[in-house]
């Protein structure tokens, strides 16, 4: 979750090469980076041509006959575009970030099918537009939460015994030990000590920053994060079409909260969720 006070992470080169690779027909199959051409091309896979489109800076022609169309194929014509470097929302060309529309959280959940060689949701936001998508996305969160009964802190989560007595006593000794009234300090290391399973007079500085830190909730073996069990939720109730469904539901949202202005024609709520 991005807020105000977090630092966001922006790309510092180019998002988009725009790179051209071509079955021996001549048709387009696909579009990649500097990294995927010299992988073909360096495994003889593919021949770099001499002139490349005016949209691309490089392009290669396979060297063998590819078993299907690569993305040549109905509902695929956003991947065969020029992408741009600027945020689909406001056009702004400075400090992008590449951001999931289905935040990662689901996407990790999803069956591999529907996130393998797929990069359709994932889209160039300014960092003004992705602290307001994030807004939206929290919203989304809470309604999901109810919908499968999937608690945002996940199941399976156990409270530490005396979290917040333990936390505090540590903090007060820390903070004015010479201040605080023997009985009172005795008192407040006796409740340290039980933490840590020793004797009061054996507690350490380094113990009660410790303690200080230590969590009021920890995770059980059998916790299962909030993003794992919508997806449960949801392929149990409707399977492969529900999942798909589901990605969809995130793309009609990116789209009717933020209604991007610089968003490819040809990226569609209804294109493909799972690679061919």
């Amino acid at each position: 979750m991005v807020d105000g006070s977090v630092k966001l992470q922006t790309r510092a080169g180019k998002l988009y090469s725009n790179h051209c690779i071509y079955a021996p027909s001549g048709a387009l199959l696909f579009r990649c980076s500097d990294k995927k051409l010299q992988w073909y091309i360096d495994r003889n896979l593919a021949i770099e041509t001499t002139s490349a489109p005016l949209d691309a800076s490089r392009s290669a022609t396979l060297t063998f006959e590819p078993k299907g169309p690569g993305r040549a194929r109905e509902g695929d014509e956003w991947y065969l575009a020029t992408q741009q470097d600027r945020c689909v929302v406001c056009g702004s060309t400075a400090g992008l970030i590449l951001l999931h529309i289905v935040p990662a959280q689901y996407r990790n959940a999803l069956p591999l099918r529907y996130k393998s060689h797929s990069n359709h949701d994932i889209l160039p936001f300014c960092t003004a537009c992705t602290v307001r998508y994030e807004g939206h996305v929290l919203a989304m969160r809470r309604m999901l939460e109810k919908r499968y009964n999937a608690p945002l802190h996940g199941r399976g989560i156990q409270k530490v015994q005396d979290a917040t007595r333990v936390k505090s006593a540590a903090a007060a000794l820390l903070r004015g030990f010479a201040l605080i009234p023997e009985v009172r300090r005795q008192a407040l290391r006796e409740i340290v000590a039980r933490y840590f399973d020793v004797a009061a007079e054996e507690v350490t500085v380094m113990q009660l920053e410790e303690a200080k830190a230590c969590p009021l909730v920890i995770k059980t073996a059998e916790f299962i994060d909030h993003g794992t069990l919508v997806v449960q939720g949801v392929l149990y109730e409707s399977g492969d079409a529900g999942a798909a469904e589901f990605v969809r539901e995130w793309r009609r949202l990116f789209l009717e909260t933020m209604r991007p202005r610089y968003l490819l024609e040809m990226w569609r709520v209804e294109d493909p969720v799972m690679n061919a």
